[in-house]
């Protein structure tokens, strides 16, 4: 039998939906907030006004395939009961309800998208409401999120958004077809175009924008300055003016470096060695005597550093007695001797001699 009480077996009759004496009540007390004084006060008195409300009453209708049928009405009047019971969602007191197929309900603009809930739950919110079947949820489901964590990822740099091209095409895919289909000239082309601009990423930093920032604080704006200021060109020629060698600098700026001077560094984010990224965070946080190890590991020309950029705030945070803490305090030791490097360069250089 299916979920209605219909046989499998038994001939699929000609209407979609039909509705017969149909009946929804809500207890009051139920629907009132409650309180322990509210309680005992009722124990010793009898609750005036009524205690039950009938939502709907004896609502009858049929809906044949090809009809579509809007339920206009003021609040209260049971709009939302009634679209509730033919989803299923509740149960009606009296009457009977036979659906023949399946019932997608959107019964309001963020039905699916519960910040209460989880992302993976939400994900099988939203399947509920298309109708989808739960064992095909489950199915699909690290397919979706591999999907969005992927699509999430364009708004960061050209390699992520490599990684994004097969779960934004796999949106495409899926989803492009449906709109083809349309009688609609104007649906099929803008509803076309929402599912490439979707799938290609074009809407992310769109809707990343309209999310609500703190208001920058002067901190962050001094280390926004530098991150900026380190990563520009100017900052980067007094750096590439100095004969070639292998440099130590912090792990994002390793890119950057090696791309727009002769230099080489030791790592970047995208040199997917976990040994020279721990090594390079070791170089700054640890001692000096570590520093010093790595130096010759390594067999360094430089140390380069971006005073007051984002990553320093984790070296100060996580080793306020570090070797980049002790740097910056102009504690510099005997195998290192600083780089004349122009006075409003963004940077600290330092050539290693032993």
């Amino acid at each position: 039998m299916n979920p209605r009480g219909r046989r499998t077996e038994e001939p699929i009759p000609d209407y979609a939906i039909d509705v017969q004496g149909l009946g929804v009540r809500y207890n009051l007390r139920l629907t009132r907030q409650t309180t322990v004084r509210t309680s005992f006060r009722d124990l010793l008195k009898k609750r005036e006004g009524p205690t039950h409300f009938w939502a709907l009453r004896d609502v009858s209708f049929r809906l044949v395939h090809g009809e579509s049928l809007a339920v206009i009405g003021p609040n209260g009047a049971g709009k939302s009961t009634l679209l509730q019971v033919l989803a299923g969602i509740i149960q009606p007191n009296e009457g009977s309800v036979d659906v023949v197929g399946q019932i997608s309900s959107l019964l309001t603009l963020g039905a699916g998208f519960d910040q209460d809930l989880t992302g993976r739950d939400n994900i099988r919110l939203a399947g509920a409401f298309l109708g989808i079947p739960h064992k095909t949820m489950e199915a699909a489901l690290p397919g979706i999120v591999a999907s969005l964590l992927l699509l999430w990822q364009t708004r960061t740099g050209p390699a992520a958004q490599m990684m994004a091209v097969v779960g934004g095409g796999a949106i495409i895919w899926y989803l492009l077809p449906r709109f083809w289909g349309g009688k609609n000239f104007v649906s099929v082309v803008f509803g076309s175009f929402l599912v490439v601009a979707v799938g290609g990423g074009m809407l992310v930093p769109v809707l990343v924008g309209f999310i609500p920032e703190k208001p920058a604080t002067p901190r962050d704006k001094q280390i926004g300055k530098a991150n900026n200021l380190c990563g520009s060109m100017w900052g980067l020629r007094p750096v590439a003016m100095q004969p070639r060698g292998v440099i130590m600098t912090f792990v994002d700026l390793g890119p950057r470096l090696i791309t727009v001077t002769h230099h080489d560094s030791i790592t970047g984010p995208y040199h997917r060695n976990g040994q020279q990224i721990a090594d390079v965070m070791n170089f700054w946080r640890g001692s000096e005597a570590q520093a010093h190890a790595l130096a010759a590991k390594y067999h360094l020309n430089y140390v380069l550093s971006c005073p007051g950029s984002s990553t320093t705030t984790i070296f100060v945070a996580e080793a306020p007695k570090g070797f980049y803490v002790q740097l910056q305090r102009n504690q510099i030791p005997r195998w290192l001797t600083p780089v004349q490097l122009p006075k409003n360069s963004p940077y600290r250089m330092w050539k290693v001699t032993a």
